[in-house]
């Protein structure tokens, strides 16, 4: 049993799908998985593993911001053998041209946090997303028929940062998230395929958003999406 997860080897899949919030995790045991089994419910960050058409999956809660996710991301892959990480969340987005309920798929993850310079003395560490896994994700967005967008994201502390994120936007940055940054550094730190599947809720641009229950529908569509898509890649 490690600091923040508790569970066996056998109790985690080899695909994780991770999500900064708890209740997301209990959305998808309910509505989504079948023969459901929790193993982890340390701080009530709970993680879950079950069947999605008949294929093993877990689905974990990382936290809010890169600090929680980087103690979540780093302890499950280093502790369990897992074989992949999708990331799946809603986000905000950077560009006029991305509409609510639109996907995005982060090439790389830029962050306002100083964890990686701490780790990296002082020096920029690139965290970015594994290209295979994108491009099959994207093919299968495009083959669906689902707006979808593929570009940098920037990982921010706080809301407080929502204005700093412009100045990314400046530079190429589509969308706004909190925990993308160190999923993407704890996969490459583990040789694990990481990718990242967004789905927008509000834009900082257009100064629009989704009511609450329009919220819960969008994670509803990307988290379906997510578990479809990445097991087709795998079968």
């Amino acid at each position: 049993m490690g600091l923040c997860l508790t569970g066996t080897a056998d109790e985690v899949a080899d695909i994780v799908f991770l999500t900064n919030d708890s209740l997301n995790v209990e959305w998808i045991a309910a509505n989504l998985l079948t023969n459901v089994k929790f193993y982890n419910d340390i701080r009530n960050m709970r993680g879950c593993t079950g069947e999605y058409k008949g294929k093993r999956v877990s689905v974990q809660g990382e936290g809010i911001g890169p600090v929680n996710a980087a103690m979540y991301a780093v302890e499950i892959m280093n502790e369990f053998d897992v074989k992949k990480v999708v990331k799946i969340d809603t986000c905000t987005a950077l560009k006029h041209n991305i509409l609510l309920g639109d996907m995005i798929l982060p090439q790389s993850a830029h962050t306002t946090s100083s964890i990686n310079k701490r780790r990296f003395n002082g020096i920029t560490f690139p965290a970015v997303a594994d290209f295979q896994s994108l491009d099959r994700v994207y093919d299968q967005a495009v083959e669906k028929n689902i707006p979808v967008h593929v570009g940098p994201v920037v990982s921010i502390e706080h809301r407080g940062e929502m204005e700093l994120a412009r100045k990314f936007a400046l530079r190429g940055a589509i969308a706004i998230d909190l925990e993308m940054n160190q999923t993407f550094t704890a996969a490459q730190r583990f040789g694990i395929p990481g990718v990242g599947i967004l789905i927008a809720t509000e834009n900082l641009i257009t100064e629009e958003t989704m009511q609450r229950s329009d919220k819960q529908k969008a994670f509803a569509k990307v988290a379906e999406f997510a578990l479809e898509s990445i097991l087709m890649e795998e079968a």
